[in-house]
């Protein structure tokens, strides 16, 4: 099933990229989405440990399986600073 991965912050700037598409296989939960993403990116391990992982602007927990479905967005979102 093809989904979209979206990038932000850190990420996107390491990767140099706002999103990707992959084709991936039910069950997966967002540990091993990461998993995945670290395979593909090794740049990113660091700061992916970091981010949070929502599924169509819903925060998911990482032993959490991804609602995998079409149109599916899921985005990382690093910590966010500031005050």
């Amino acid at each position: 099933m093809k989904i979209k991965i979206l990038f932000f912050a850190s990420l996107k700037e390491a990767l140099q990229k706002d999103f990707i598409y992959l084709d991936l296989v039910p069950p997966l939960t967002g540990r091993e989405l990461k998993s995945l993403l670290i395979k593909e990116f090794p740049e990113i391990e660091k700061k992916i440990d970091l981010c949070r992982i929502a599924c169509n602007c819903e925060f998911i927990e990482e032993n959490q399986e991804l609602p995998l479905q079409e149109n599916l967005e899921v985005a990382l979102i690093p910590p966010v600073s500031g005050g």
